[in-house]
């Protein structure tokens, strides 16, 4: 099992980490100062990547762009960006492992925390593959190590090398951006090994995410959800009118043994178990015939209200079961 891990994934970790230095009093308020600048950037980071695809769908279907279309330019985009700016490509753990070691200077740091936001934007605007963790870790390394030279030059001898603020800033970002603040803890302080380092990740990526979540109302997975109609804040009984079909539950008209009546209101397969249950409340029914929304809209089944109601409780207690174990 070690060769294979060692053959394939390399023997060395993603990136090497500094030994941590130690951390005086004044820098866990400057940790906290700088969880505040992650939860600015984790709000921009979010904003970009949820908002970024619609728009540039949109823009393509104004122009009259295939989507296929999009890839191809959002690569010279992006390599644009590459010629000016190489450590922005790719998963980006070597530009990582170097601005922890204290590599780059305070002005291309800030100039690789933009260019990794736009390239990230639109990679995943322009339909490329590609991830959230990653970027978030980047970001947050430079952000930190940003943070740690100028701290240096403000306090002096007094504050912690760039390195721990890079550390910091790295678990907070991330912690923000994904929604899992003791996560990112637990993984710097397996990491680092340092009481220290954990304390003040743990008290930059509380008040990052806090602010984050305040604002965007959810982390970068929950929004990409929302944007495509479903509803997360509410629990599982709102997903699951939303997700659950009327196809799901519903009786073929192969196994019926009554006429189907075609007077009151009708049902598409492809309809929402929520928007069932509301059209039979609405319209006081018993049931409805269930028709296919394409060709001819043949009636292909019936569902009662005693059916809704069963599918909806029995998706409740699997969701239960399966939260609970």
């Amino acid at each position: 099992m070690r060769w294979w891990h060692g053959r394939f994934l390399g023997a060395q970790p993603a990136f090497l980490l500094p030994p941590v230095p130690s951390a005086s009093l004044i820098d866990f308020p400057a940790a906290a100062l700088l969880g505040l600048i992650c939860a600015a950037l984790a709000i921009i980071f979010v904003t970009l990547m949820v908002k970024g695809p619609y728009h540039v769908e949109k823009l393509a279907g104004r122009l009259g762009l295939p989507l296929w279309a999009l890839p191809p330019i959002g690569g010279v985009l992006v390599g644009m960006i590459g010629i000016a700016f190489p450590q922005v490509l790719g998963i980006g753990y070597e530009a990582t492992s170097t601005a922890l070691h204290g590599g780059y200077g305070l002005s291309l740091l800030l100039f690789l925390v933009a260019a990794k936001l736009l390239a990230t934007m639109l990679t995943l605007s322009f339909r490329f593959g590609g991830g959230m963790f990653s970027p978030s870790i980047y970001l947050g390394a430079m952000a930190g190590a940003a943070f740690g030279a100028l701290a240096g030059t403000v306090l002096g001898e007094g504050a912690a090398a760039p390195a721990f603020f890079a550390i910091v800033g790295m678990g907070a970002l991330s912690g923000a951006v994904l929604g899992a603040p003791i996560s990112t803890t637990l993984i710097v302080f397996e990491l680092t090994q340092s009481y220290e380092a954990s304390v003040a990740v743990l008290l930059a990526v509380s008040l990052a995410t806090v602010v984050t979540q305040a604002i965007t109302r959810g982390n970068v997975f929950q929004k990409q959800i929302e944007l495509r109609g479903y509803t997360l804040r509410e629990g599982p009984q709102r997903l699951i009118l939303q997700t659950v079909r009327v196809r799901d539950f519903m009786t073929p008209i192969s196994r019926l043994n009554k006429e189907i009546s075609m007077a009151g209101a009708v049902l598409y397969a492809d309809d929402t178990l929520g928007k069932a249950l509301g059209l039979l409340k609405a319209e006081n029914l018993d049931g409805a015939p269930v028709k296919s929304r394409y060709g001819e809209q043949k009636v292909i089944g019936y569902i009662s209200r005693e059916d809704a109601l069963l599918a909806y409780n029995q998706r409740l207690v699997e969701e239960h079961e399966e939260r609970n174990g």
